[in-house]
């Protein structure tokens, strides 16, 4: 079984595992491989994603297992979809579900108005879990005029759809042209599955780098070389009920490693931050994201000061301790919990004489 091709991750299931456990030799044989139709033997259950709760909810449910997930965007999960809406409204009726984490006011909103789960049963955690960072083992900090003559501008995200309008690469190539009319020395980069047959970039021939994919130990070092990242993403357009968190990870990434952020927040899910003064909020058309970076730009050592109160912000709102205490807090009540008697298999009807 091959690993999630769209991923572009090469190898099993098995080969992912043994390479986390190189990694943190502690995990070994704590790590296995789950399949559909596994038993339960646990004393209580909890995971991420819609998709991943949905596979497994009839044997949680069957095995009597106390269960709490989750409810990141993605994963199968949208909004104003029945179909995604009678899935959901089976799992919080299960009389094994205890708990769901919502990770955006959207999210939350909205299972409360569907009246899909009882508000009860909902743990607002705003953003997700991050691997820590220690900036000291990082690379320095390059900065215009000191460590290099550019100012250098990222984009980053994964590719979903033609032009990644979803994610907004079309607006930041737009306004990465605007940009070059400007300032001569601004550079562009792009992260991630992209090249210049996406666009026409030959107007930025020597300005724009593409770059591949990247680990998350390489991506943070990687964003010591830049100043402000773009993400400029569109709610509802990969298809309809579709949304992104606020901000991306790709934004948390840059913005503990030092990097400005500017980003769009169509549906208002911006609950920590302030625009101005520790990321830059912006709409999604690339005039208006090519004027409010250009503003950052012209202001270096403004930006440098947005970069600095963003890292220390974003280091607060995604802290070990914001993060993983209340997450924490759950496991341990689902472990506090009796655990009840499984559920027996149906007892088989004899056939007609």
């Amino acid at each position: 079984m091959a690993v999630a091709p769209f991923l572009r991750m090469k190898g099993t299931p098995s080969d992912l595992i043994a390479s986390h456990t190189r990694l943190f030799p502690q995990d070994q044989g704590r790590v296995q491989l789950l399949h559909e139709g596994t038993s339960f033997e646990g004393q209580a259950a909890y995971c991420v994603f819609f998709q991943n709760i949905r596979t497994y909810i009839d044997e949680l449910e069957r095995s009597a297992t106390p269960f709490a997930f989750t409810l990141y965007p993605g994963g199968s999960f949208y909004i104003n979809e029945p179909a995604v809406d009678e899935k959901l409204k089976r799992i919080f009726d299960s009389p094994a579900f205890k708990c769901v984490i919502a990770t955006q006011k959207i999210t939350r909103d909205y299972l409360i108005e569907k009246g899909l789960c009882d508000e009860e049963r909902i743990r607002m955690i705003h953003g997700g879990v991050m691997p820590p960072l220690d900036l000291d083992e990082m690379p320095e900090k390059l900065y215009f005029g000191v460590h290099k003559k550019t100012v250098d501008i990222c984009f980053a995200a994964w590719k979903y759809m033609p032009l990644g309008r979803d994610k907004g690469f079309d607006t930041f190539i737009h306004a990465a042209r605007i940009l070059a009319k400007r300032f001569a020395f601004v550079q562009f980069h792009v992260v991630g599955p992209w090249d210049e047959e996406e666009m026409d970039v030959s107007d930025l021939a020597g300005r724009i780098h593409f770059h591949a994919p990247m680990s998350s130990t390489d991506l943070r070092k990687f964003f010591r070389r830049i100043d402000l990242i773009v993400s400029p993403n569109r709610a509802f357009t990969l298809m309809p009920g579709k949304f992104d968190g606020f901000p991306l990870g790709c934004c948390v990434e840059a913005a503990l490693s030092g990097v400005a952020v500017c980003a769009t927040d169509e549906l208002g899910q911006n609950l920590r931050f302030t625009h101005g003064r520790d990321i830059l909020l912006c709409g999604v058309e690339a005039a208006a994201v090519a004027d409010m970076a250009g503003e950052a730009i012209a202001n270096y050592d403004g930006l440098c000061e947005l970069a600095a109160a963003g890292l220390r912000k974003f280091s607060e709102v995604f802290s070990w301790e914001a993060q993983m205490a209340p997450r924490l807090e759950v496991l341990s009540q689902l472990l506090s919990l009796p655990v009840p008697p499984p559920v027996p298999p149906p007892r088989p009807v004899p056939p007609l004489p």
